[in-house]
């Protein structure tokens, strides 16, 4: 298996397209980690490999792989809405700088250098065609961490875990990011008690004006659609409105 000579990305490093050997394919790192290849983003190479701890089954297929004592997350981008009935993950192209995944890890550098708390990346990945191109991303795992619907279905959730989430929300709006997906699933916390927030695919950073407290009214609205809809789904869903006030405490306290 490769070597990951230097653990992981440093997240100060300057982050650079990679021309790789394969034609048409590009790796987006650090300029100083040069070892990291195509076929990394490939899941038969972890496979080979023995490195695949476990596959999540979504709309795609996130893959969870063991290198060197860490765990990796790997995810390609596939395209959503009627799109996905004629393309399952090819995408119209306009340049490197403009590819889901460069735009994801930006994203992500940007929140990790201010302190939320968010996946760190290690590498993006393109295939590039004459007008189109795939892509996909490799992410540091976080430690024992579970989403909050996950816990939801098993036993009520600390308020102090709530006014966190809600804090991280706030903290995320107040640098002007605006989250594309914010859900119940999107939310996590680890074994000790910290909150995540996760999936930045189509997010993007928005100006602090006039249709600010829009967009962040918006995404509160969605998370709390999210949580109605799991509710009413679920037997068991040990959620009520005294944790919902405690998140949104949280957010407003911040």
């Amino acid at each position: 298996m490769a070597e990951l000579h230097s653990d992981l990305p440093n997240h100060s490093d300057t982050w650079e397209w990679q021309a790789q050997s394969q034609p048409k394919q590009f790796v987006y790192a650090p300029q100083l980690n040069q070892h990291i290849h195509s076929h990394w983003f490939k899941p038969n190479y972890w496979r080979e490999n023995n490195a695949v701890m476990a596959v999540r089954v979504g709309r795609g297929k996130t893959y969870f792989i063991a290198h060197e004592g860490r765990t990796m997350v790997l995810r390609r981008y596939l395209r959503g809405g009627m799109v996905r009935h004629f393309t399952k993950d090819k995408f119209l192209y306009r340049g490197l700088a403009q590819t889901r995944v460069q735009r994801e890890i930006d994203l992500l550098l940007y929140m990790h250098t201010h302190g939320l708390n968010v996946p760190k990346p290690i590498a993006g990945w393109c295939k590039q065609s004459t007008f189109i191109y795939r892509n996909a991303l490799l992410l540091e795992a976080i430690p024992h961490a579970q989403d909050f619907h996950h816990l939801l279905c098993q036993e009520a959730l600390p308020e102090v875990l709530w006014q966190n989430a809600g804090r991280m929300v706030k903290q995320m709006h107040s640098l002007g990011v605006y989250h594309h997906d914010l859900n119940i699933h999107n939310i996590l916390v680890d074994n000790e008690q910290t909150v995540w927030l996760i999936d930045f695919d189509r997010c993007e950073r928005r100006p602090h004006d006039h249709k600010a407290e829009q967009w962040k009214s918006a995404n509160i609205t969605r998370l709390k659609r999210s949580l109605d809809k799991e509710q009413l789904q679920m037997d068991e869903y040990y959620m009520d409105d005294m944790q919902w006030q405690a998140f949104l405490n949280g957010y407003k306290a911040s």
